[in-house]
């Protein structure tokens, strides 16, 4: 198999991981979990068969729509008025980025370990990924460096 069929593989098998409801804390994503999985083996835990669970690729699908709606990116530079207080040379004001990053949003927003929430970054991140973009510097939608802000 060559490097780029096996690369392909890898990808198919982390987006066709199986997530169950018992590894995801929030409520509705539990219980949408519930209501649509099929009993399979979860990546997760040692979760029996009993537990329906979805793909990590569905549950990054439901965790963007949520992103969509309640999060926004925020700026990766200070506005004018934290760069005037930068400017400042009296002033000991040392800006930092507003948010959080989207690896703990994620895990926070959706009850879920560390783990879950860096194979569905990955995804997120694979799907916006934009070539041109990252050449010229610019952060593209759920990167690794992204901060993101509730709404």
């Amino acid at each position: 198999m060559n490097k780029i069929s096996e690369a392909n593989a890898d990808e198919e098998t982390q987006e066709q991981k199986r997530v169950c409801s018992a590894c995801v804390g929030e409520v509705y994503l539990s219980d949408l979990i519930d209501k649509t999985g099929t009993k399979d083996p979860c990546a997760y835990c040692d979760g029996e068969m009993e537990r329906r669970a979805i793909t990590i690729a569905a549950l990054a699908d439901y965790i963007e729509s949520a992103f969509e709606r309640h999060y926004v990116r925020t700026p990766t530079d200070p506005d004018d008025y934290e760069y005037m207080l930068l400017k400042d040379k009296e002033s000991s004001y040392d800006w930092e980025r507003h948010g959080e990053e989207v690896v703990w949003a994620i895990t926070n927003a959706a009850d879920v370990e560390e783990a879950i929430a860096t194979d569905v970054l990955d995804i997120l991140e694979d799907r916006y990924a934009n070539f041109e973009a990252a050449k010229l510097g610019e952060e593209c939608e759920f990167a690794d460096s992204d901060e993101v802000a509730r709404v």
